[in-house]
């Protein structure tokens, strides 16, 4: 069963309605505000980019032990372009900014068995609409617990960029 299956799809629908009811609650387990990677990725349309992102990590637990764990990645790509054959580097092209997310998704047993598990690109929200769901009503129902942690401090992001860039600009 995947994402697209007309089971899934209506199990992600209930299990968002139950979390923006209150039904079902979610814990952050795992919360990073900016990350960013140094090494070149690949994004969705094979073009390299450099990726800043933010990642967090959400359990729900349920009846009888079992739990929902829902890992959401989101990032922005600053995609760049390689020359043709033949062409020169300059004029420099100019990157677009693209945002991505990636979900994984994991229904676990009462003994932590995974029961399912799925990894999702998600390029464009209608195309996976149910996840997208889900994903807004758990960072709604946790908001609180993203007010109280600590405020997130420039100062190690500035030093990375000086590192990388000595104007400071990306």
């Amino acid at each position: 069963m995947d994402n697209h299956s007309p089971e899934m799809e209506r199990t992600l629908t209930v299990i968002a309605d139950q979390t923006r009811k209150g039904v079902l609650r979610w814990q952050v387990l795992d919360y990073d505000p900016i990350g960013f990677m140094t090494e070149t990725g690949v994004d969705s349309e094979d073009s390299e980019t450099e990726n800043f992102s933010q990642s967090a990590v959400f359990l729900c637990p349920l009846r009888k032990g079992r739990r929902i764990c829902l890992e959401v990645y989101e990032s922005l790509g600053f995609p760049v372009l390689p020359a043709g054959p033949g062409e020169a580097e300059i004029p420099p092209r100019i990157p677009c900014l693209r945002g991505l997310g990636y979900y994984t998704l994991h229904f676990l047993s009462a003994g932590g068995k995974v029961l399912y598990h799925s990894g999702t690109i998600v390029h464009n929200r209608k195309q996976q609409l149910p996840l997208c769901l889900l994903a807004d009503a758990v960072f709604s129902c946790t908001m609180g617990a993203f007010r109280e942690m600590p405020q997130n401090h420039p100062a190690p992001f500035m030093d990375y960029l000086h590192r990388q860039d000595n104007s400071g600009q990306l």
